[in-house]
């Protein structure tokens, strides 16, 4: 059992892999009764939250799991997905949707000062965008692997080059309603060429695969 003051808030989406596999490695080790999870798309039928002037007190409907904001010493933010509404005038519904955020977005500020977060809020903005991150990465003198992201196949030059595959968004999907991680892989040029017209259904990723970053951690 490992003693962690606080509690560990996770603010995420009802369907992430990642998140799952986390708490699950968590619970393992003792740590269930201060781990809780919080969906932002079902906030609205799910949550209900008051702030008294001081701190956010949450009660989460499906899972039980109550808490004040005075109460969380680390929150990982996660990617979480905007609340669902069932408005169906646009205004009203851009409304509500601003109303939600801007409620929701107080918890950071309640939490800021005395808690730890991971992704916070104004970097999660740069930090989710790939674009960005690789134009710092490139400014500041990284050593950057040679990267395309496109939706024009005629740009892919594939002869002889193994490269690795990466989405740019959220790495999730699913199909017939089943979730699915979107894992970074190594496309053959054989592969790319095959399927290369698709590339101008989504824009794709594709970096120069470095072999030499693998034996460096020994697989």
């Amino acid at each position: 059992m490992i003693s962690i003051e606080g509690k560990i808030l996770i603010i995420t989406e009802n369907d992430d892999l990642h998140v799952s596999e986390v708490i699950r490695s968590l619970n393992s080790l003792g740590l269930q009764d201060i781990v809780i999870r919080l969906s932002i798309e079902t906030f609205k039928d799910n949550v209900r939250a008051t702030f008294d002037g001081r701190s956010y007190k949450i009660a989460i409907l499906d899972s039980g799991r109550c808490f004040d904001s005075d109460e969380i010493s680390v929150v990982w933010y996660r990617k979480p997905r905007n609340v669902l509404l069932n408005q169906t005038d646009p205004g009203i519904a851009d409304f509500v949707a601003r109303e939600f955020k801007t409620f929701i977005n107080g918890l950071y500020y309640c939490t800021k000062d005395h808690a730890f977060w991971i992704n916070g809020r104004e970097q999660s903005l740069a930090a989710c965008n790939k674009m960005y991150q690789l134009r710092i990465a490139n400014e500041v003198g990284f050593n950057v692997p040679r990267t395309i992201i496109t939706n024009n196949s005629s740009s892919i030059n594939v002869k002889d080059v193994e490269l690795c595959n990466k989405c740019i968004s959220i790495p999730d999907y699913s199909i017939d309603g089943v979730p699915y991680l979107y894992r970074t892989r190594i496309c053959s040029p054989n592969e790319i060429e095959r399927y290369i017209d698709s590339i101008s259904e989504c824009p794709t990723l594709f970096q120069h695969f470095i072999t030499e970053i693998l034996a460096f951690v020994g697989i």
